[in-house]
């Protein structure tokens, strides 16, 4: 009876820890821009819903950020809210220029005086929202 023994003993070992390093990369890389996409859809939802005249309470109440910026002001009859929040990597494995440093969302919004006047410009096709 032979015994046959294989060449490539020990092989998968190396081949995988040569990959290891390689596959953590993209998966820290894909729950970085997770994190950040989930964070950034956030930041929209909240200022499209709240943009207007009580936009920065809005944002103190609904947002759990610590070092953000909100700002509104009225150009032309139309709210300009914009908001701004720093990212900052969860897992600290990825360069810095690979992962977005900002989530930075503004917002468009067309002052009305009451419900009538903004269902009249709804109907018109003048909503001023995008």
């Amino acid at each position: 009876m032979m015994i046959i023994k294989d060449e490539r003993t020990g092989s998968y070992t190396v081949e995988f820890t040569l990959l290891l390093p390689i596959i953590i990369l993209i998966s820290a890389f894909m729950f970085e821009m997770g994190w950040w996409m989930q964070l950034r859809y956030e930041a929209v939802n909240i200022v499209t819903e709240t943009c207007g005249e009580d936009f920065l309470a809005d944002i103190e109440a609904r947002s759990d950020c610590v070092d953000c910026y909100g700002s509104v002001t009225l150009v032309d009859d139309y709210w300009v809210c914009l908001f701004v929040d720093e990212h900052e990597q969860i897992t600290g494995l990825l360069p810095d220029a690979l992962v977005p440093i900002e989530i930075k969302v503004e917002a468009l919004k067309k002052q009305t005086e009451n419900v009538e006047q903004m269902i009249k410009d709804y109907i018109e096709g003048e909503t001023g929202y995008e």
